[in-house]
């Protein structure tokens, strides 16, 4: 497990792109490589906050995961019954 949080990730990685020239000596305060700052920056850019946060032995958490796949079907589940219940509601005003 990562001994920063993902805001402490961030606060590093904005302050290296304030000052691209002190990538280094930031690197060399917060304790990291080059190329671990590096790492969090592309992570931040490609996948934002979410990214940078921490996962057990570098994989995702399969509770996460597993609620996200629920979440997805859930939304799924009311886009289904919204469109129901607008061609009922049409039906009725029909008549």
């Amino acid at each position: 497990m990562s001994k920063f949080s993902a805001e402490e990730k961030i606060r590093i990685v904005s302050d290296g792109m304030r000052y691209p020239e002190g990538i280094t000596g930031l690197c060399h305060q917060a304790g990291i490589s080059r190329s671990t700052y590096y790492h969090w920056q592309r992570t931040l850019l490609e996948k934002g906050k979410e990214g940078l946060i921490s996962r057990r032995n570098g994989k995702p958490d399969p509770q996460r995961a597993r609620l996200v796949q629920e979440n997805q079907r859930l939304k799924e589940l009311v886009a289904n019954l919204s469109v129901d219940n607008l061609v009922l509601k049409k039906r009725l005003m029909g008549r």
